[in-house]
């Protein structure tokens, strides 16, 4: 285990300081879904440089968040914006792009796999045992 779960506050603070870093750099962007001019869902997407073991380019993509509201899920909200992720990462002549998914996120899981996304990294947490 990693740990108790962060406040919703605590949470925001972190993921927000995140955002502003990833945001500040050339070509990332966020996608933003709507309905009746509300939102219900968003993408943030950053750059990187090239992978060191595979030929992708000069950059890719990593897709840092892709959230949609839990009353409007299965509605191809998710799809539509990975389809709107795509277009502009065309547009920017990017290639490749990553995304991470928390293991125990069974829907994030399947959404990825139905993309038919390769399975890429797995990685592994744990805490340092006390000496």
């Amino acid at each position: 285990m990693l740990g108790d779960p962060r406040s919703d506050a605590d949470s925001w603070a972190v993921r927000r300081a995140l955002y502003e870093e990833w945001l500040a750099e050339p070509d990332a962007f966020v996608l933003i879904a709507e309905i009746d001019e509300s939102p219900v869902g968003y993408a943030v997407v950053s750059m990187r440089g090239p992978e060191e073991t595979w030929a992708t380019g000069d950059r890719v993509a990593e897709l840092q968040t892709l959230a949609v509201l839990p009353g409007h899920r299965g509605a191809g909200i998710g799809g539509a914006l990975v389809d709107r992720m795509y277009d502009e990462l065309r547009r920017l002549g990017v290639g490749h792009f990553v995304v991470g998914v928390v293991a125990s996120n069974a829907d994030a899981v399947r959404f990825y796999e139905r993309l038919r996304l390769t399975k890429f990294i797995v990685a592994y947490a744990g805490q340092v045992p006390p000496a």
